[in-house]
C-alpha cells in the first residue's frame, strides 16, 4: 500500500492559522492505495490523528460542527457511526484502487467509498489515536496556571472546543489598579441598583456569574452550587439578571419538572448530551415551591454525570462542568437541597414593581443594555479584567466551609473579597440569616395576630394576610393553601430559626401548631 500526497487543496482550515496543539490536517489531500482491507484500517488508522477534526468521546468517534447564526457561533458535537465516518473520511481522502489492466476508457484506477468492514474496525478500536473531545465550552477557561484562555478551536489540556459567545473581548495581561478600579465599577453600576435582599445576596449573583470562566482554575472540578435567584413579587427584575447569563455565556433553558424525578434526570442528560451552552436554566419556578430534589443533589455534587440516553441501550458519562440556575418567586431549597444551593434574594417593599422608572437603574433597562453586543464585551472584559487582577495578586482566598462546594467558594469569596465587592459568607451556614429574615416576619405577625394559641394551618390562613405567609405556603397561581403552609409548618416543626421554633403536637386527629421562643441560654448557644 501507498500513501501519496497529491498536489492539491486540502479540504480543511489552514494548519498554520491554529493555535492549539493538535496534530493539523495534512497542506494537501491525502490519497490511499487500497490493496487489502487489513492494510486499509493501518493506513487509516495512522492518519486519522493527522485529520485535525476528529476526536472520541465515550470510546466513540466525532466531529464538531461549528455554525454561525445571528451572529453567534456555536459548535456541536457530531457523533460518527459507521456510515457517518465513511462519508466524513470520503470528503477528506481519496482511496484508490488500482486496475491490474486499463479500463475501455483507459483508465487504470478509481476512487472508491472506504468499506464498511473497514468503518467498523475503526469504530470499533479500543485504542483510538485521535484526541478525546471532552465538551465544548461557549467561555473563557481561567486555568490552574492562572492563564486565561478565549481563543476558538480545541484546547488540548481540558479536551474542550471553544467557541467564545462573546467574540473579540481584549484583556490586558497585567491589569493596573486603575483598570482593576473600572472594571469593578463598571460591574457595580449594571447591578448595583437591583433591591438585593442584602449584600450576601448581591455579591453571591456577582460570583455565581463569573463561575463558568473561574471553576476551571481547579480543572473544571470544583462544584458549583446552583444559584437560587427568587425575589417576593413578579416584576422585581429576575428574570432580567438571568438573562446576564445568556448574554456572557449562552443557557440551555428548561422548564422544571415539579413532579418527576425521573423527567429532571432525563432533562439533565439531554443538556449534559446536547447543549453548548455552560449554564442551565431553570425559568420561573412555581410559585412559593419548595425545591428538593436528589437527582439535582447528585448532579451538583458529582463529578461525572452516567446516565442512560433516552430510546437507546446506550448511556453517557461525561464531566458535569455547567451550573444550574433556578428562579422564581418566593421560591426556596428544601433541608436536604439548602447546603447545595446558593441563595440569590431580591426583595421589593412596594407595589407594581415593573413599574419602576428605567432611569433609576445607571444603565436604564439591563433587557436593553444587553441588546448591545459592545456592551456585551465591556461587561465580560471587566470581569476577565478582575480575574486576571486577582491572579497576578497571588489570587488570595478566603477560607469558606461549604461541603462540597468549598474549593469554588473560598476562591470566590478571596475574589470578590480583593474586588471590594463585600459579603459572600464565611460558612455555608451563615445563608440561614436569609432564612432567619423571611421568618422573622412571619414570626412578627404570628405573636402578634395568634400569639401563644395552638392552631390549625386553616385557621393561621384565617388570621394571617397572605402576604406575610411563609415562603411555599401558596399554589403555582399564588392563592394561600392550607395544605401547602401544613406542609411547610410540618417540614420546620421543632426546628430552632432565629431564636423560635413551631412547636406541633395532635388533637382528636387535627394537627395544631403553636410557636415558642428560645430562653436566654438557647439563644446564646
Amino acid at each position: 500500500m501507498t500513501l501519496l500526497y497529491l498536489e492539491r487543496d486540502h479540504t480543511v482550515s489552514d494548519p498554520t492559522n491554529s493555535t492549539n496543539n493538535v496534530v493539523q490536517f495534512p497542506p494537501v489531500r491525502p490519497e490511499i492505495t487500497h490493496a487489502n482491507d487489513v492494510e486499509l484500517f493501518d493506513e487509516l488508522r495512522r492518519l486519522l490523528p493527522r485529520l485535525g477534526d476528529i476526536y472520541h468521546r465515550d470510546d466513540v468517534f466525532c466531529t464538531v460542527a461549528v455554525t454561525t447564526k445571528r451572529g453567534v457561533t456555536k459548535a456541536r458535537i457530531r457523533d460518527l457511526s459507521n456510515d457517518a465516518l465513511k462519508a466524513f473520511l470520503h470528503n477528506r481522502i481519496d482511496v484508490v484502487v488500482y486496475r491490474d489492466k486499463p479500463d475501455k476508457n483507459g483508465r487504470q484506477s478509481y476512487r472508491e467509498l472506504i468499506p464498511g468492514t473497514v468503518a467498523g474496525m475503526l469504530c470499533g478500536d479500543t485504542e483510538k489515536l485521535v484526541p478525546e473531545l471532552t465538551g465544548t465550552a461557549t467561555h473563557p477557561l481561567v486555568m490552574p496556571t492562572g492563564e486565561i484562555v478565549t481563543d476558538s478551536g480545541y484546547h488540548d489540556e481540558t479536551g474542550l472546543y471553544i467557541t467564545p459567545h462573546v467574540p473579540g473581548v481584549t484583556v490586558p495581561e497585567n491589569p493596573t489598579q486603575d483598570q482593576v478600579t473600572k472594571a469593578v465599577t463598571l460591574v457595580t453600576s449594571v447591578f448595583g441598583d437591583f433591591p438585593w435582599l442584602d449584600r450576601a445576596s448581591f455579591a453571591a449573583y456577582i460570583g455565581a456569574l463569573m463561575a463558568p470562566a473561574l471553576r476551571w482554575m481547579g480543572g473544571g472540578g470544583w462544584r458549583v452550587p446552583a444559584p437560587f435567584i427568587s425575589a417576593n413579587q413578579a416584576g422585581v427584575g429576575k428574570s432580567a439578571l438571568c438573562k446576564v447569563f445568556a448574554a456572557l455565556y449562552g443557557q440551555h433553558n428548561a422548564s422544571w419538572p415539579s413532579y418527576s424525578e425521573e423527567e429532571l434526570e432525563k432533562r439533565l442528560t439531554t443538556a449534559m448530551r446536547e447543549a453548548v451552552e455552560p449554564v442551565i436554566m431553570f425559568d420561573n419556578v412555581p410559585n412559593g415551591l419548595s425545591i428538593g430534589s436528589g437527582i439535582l443533589a447528585q448532579f451538583l455534587t458529582l463529578e461525572t454525570w452516567m446516565a442512560r440516553i433516552l430510546g437507546t441501550n446506550s448511556g453517557i458519562s461525561v464531566p458535569i462542568t455547567k451550573v444550574v440556575v433556578l428562579n422564581g418567586n418566593n421560591i426556596k431549597p428544601t433541608e436536604d437541597m439548602k447546603r447545595r444551593a446558593l441563595p440569590i434574594t431580591l426583595r421589593y417593599e412596594e407595589r407594581h414593581p415593573e413599574k419602576r422608572d428605567p432611569d433609576a437603574y445607571a444603565v436604564g433597562d439591563l433587557e436593553t443594555w444587553l441588546d448591545s453586543p459592545e456592551n456585551v464585551q465591556r461587561l465580560m472584559a471587566a470581569f476577565l479584567t478582575i480575574i486576571r487582577g486577582w491572579i497576578g495578586d497571588g489570587a488570595p482566598k478566603r477560607p469558606v466551609r461549604m461541603a462540597s462546594f468549598g474549593r469554588w467558594a473560598s476562591a470566590t469569596a478571596g475574589l470578590l473579597d480583593w474586588a471590594g465587592i463585600v459579603g459572600f459568607p464565611d460558612s455555608w451556614g451563615d445563608s440561614v440569616s436569609q432564612e432567619d429574615s423571611e421568618w422573622a416576619e412571619v414570626f412578627d405577625m404570628w405573636e402578634t395576630t395568634i400569639g401563644d394559641k395552638k392552631v390549625t394551618a386553616r385557621e393561621m390562613l384565617t388570621a394571617f394576610p397572605s402576604e406575610a405567609l411563609p415562603p411555599g405556603a401558596t399554589t403555582a397561581s399564588g392563592q394561600p393553601s392550607p395544605r401547602k403552609l401544613g406542609s411547610v409548618l410540618s417540614a420546620n416543626e421543632g426546628r430552632w430559626i432565629g431564636g423560635y421554633r413551631i412547636v406541633g403536637s395532635i388533637s382528636r386527629g387535627r394537627t395544631y401548631y403553636h410557636l415558642e421562643a428560645a430562653s436566654d441560654d438557647e439563644s446564646n448557644r
